[in-house]
């Protein structure tokens, strides 16, 4: 009875042991795919506002349990929209522009790279996924604030080569009651004469619009604003990459994010 009993306590360390030891969950994966690279996978995350706190957590083994170090990035696009009304007519109707920007990028930057200094990879080892599991910290950086406010607070936000395009589709727009209003010391040179009728056709000369372009400034154009708004669609994206440290072959997850008020 001894020894039956002896073999069952031997039998229960054996299945104990084989529980807890790190087995690839994908046998034969460098066989399979033909590349020994790790598997990592980045869980999806939600929208966010800038200064929000998102938990980052990945997932990832490899084949040999040779993953060197496991790192986080994040980058991201934002495209402006503006929109511009003045309280300016021309055949009673408003004159208008708008403008969206080009992509502007937000540069891929490093968040934080894993094991840290005094820590093992084998720290975030975890038996129940028979894999590592890393949650990293992300704090939505200041790069994807979103551009806020309406009316005169948009056209004092814009940078000087939007305000320029702005003020260029405003110029095109604008007659001589127009500038009149705005500039009533333009020079005579800004306004088309028909000297046929001997009078002014109520047009503006190229010298006018070209006038109107170098003259107005951010206060008239508010003082003559009807309306404005900005629309700031930003995303961001999140990337892990785990790398293998003899072959420095890596395996890459991204996920995308979008920024909120």
């Amino acid at each position: 009875m001894k020894t039956l009993k002896y073999i069952l306590i031997l039998f229960a360390a054996g299945l104990v042991f084989q529980a807890c030891e790190k087995n690839d969950p994908i046998p034969g994966q460098g066989t399979l795919t033909g590349m020994l690279t790790p598997f990592n996978l980045l869980a999806q995350m939600p929208d966010a506002k800038v200064t929000d706190t998102l938990m980052l957590r990945t997932v990832c083994w490899a084949v040999n349990d040779d993953i060197s170090n496991v790192s986080f990035y994040y980058q991201g696009f934002k495209i402006k929209s503006y929109s511009v009304k003045m309280a300016l007519t021309v055949n009673n109707q408003a004159i208008t522009a708008a403008h969206q920007t080009d992509t502007i990028f937000i540069d891929r930057s490093l968040i934080r790279s894993y094991p840290q200094a005094g820590e093992s990879l084998n720290d975030y080892y975890q038996t129940i996924e028979n894999a590592y599991v890393i949650i990293c910290p992300f704090k939505v950086a200041d790069g994807f604030t979103l551009a806020v406010g309406s009316n005169a607070e948009v056209i004092l936000e814009m940078d000087d080569e939007i305000f320029a395009i702005i003020v260029n589709q405003i110029s095109l727009q604008m007659n001589r009651a127009n500038v009149l209003s705005v500039f009533p010391t333009a020079p005579v040179l800004c306004f088309e004469f028909d000297p046929q009728t001997g009078s002014f056709t109520g047009n503006l000369t190229e010298f006018g619009i070209e006038y109107v372009r170098t003259n107005m400034t951010r206060e008239i154009l508010i003082q003559h604003l009807a309306e404005a708004s900005v629309d700031d669609n930003t995303r961001g994206s999140i990337e892990s990459v785990a790398t293998i440290g003899a072959s420095n072959a890596s395996a890459t997850s991204a996920r995308n994010f979008r920024v909120i008020k």
